[in-house]
């Protein structure tokens, strides 16, 4: 399960480098159970979390406090998660 995690987090780490999405964390404090990233000013976190929900059915988590709230969501990748899951949850935010 471990090597699961970690697998995933790696996949999501250099697609969201793909897109130009910063990872909050750095190395070696990044997590293997989720993965937050920071947006661009321009998208807004709960516009983004909201089109991935109506539109594909995936639900990411957003920030905690009022300085992440807008700019920050969550890609959790541990437990009952699939690759395949994983890889509709990035290709649905590069759409």
């Amino acid at each position: 399960m471990v090597k699961k995690c970690e697998h995933m987090a790696r996949y999501i780490r250099k697609e969201a480098q793909k897109m130009n999405l910063k990872v909050l964390a750095h190395a070696p404090y990044q997590s293997n159970s989720v993965t937050p990233l920071i947006l661009p000013k321009k998208i807004s976190a709960s516009d983004l979390r909201k089109r991935l929900e109506n539109e594909y059915g995936i639900f990411i988590a957003g920030a905690q406090g009022d300085y992440w709230k807008s700019n920050m969501v969550r890609i959790g990748h541990m437990g009952y998660i699939t690759k395949n899951d994983i890889q509709k949850c990035m290709n649905s935010i590069r759409s």
